[in-house]
């Protein structure tokens, strides 16, 4: 569900929130975190291993452990 309030609307819901502000804070940070990795990456890292990043950040978010090695499977 989506919700439409200008600035100083959102400001005060805010203000009387801190909890929230906190929450978007943690957030914002996770995204400028995310954005400055790939974008290192993007100039620092050559095509083969960006992929070979991003599997295996596939593979910890949504792989399971089998034996030695950690299996991805897709639907």
């Amino acid at each position: 569900r989506a919700v439409s309030m200008d600035r100083e609307a959102l400001r005060a819901w805010i203000a009387d929130r801190p909890e929230i502000a906190e929450q978007l804070l943690r957030v914002l940070a996770r995204r400028l975190r995310r954005t400055n990795n790939n974008l290192a990456d993007l100039i620092f890292t050559d095509v083969p291993g960006r992929v070979a990043k991003q599997l295996l950040q596939l593979a910890q978010r949504f792989g399971t452990q089998e034996g030695g090695a950690l299996r991805v499977t897709h639907d």
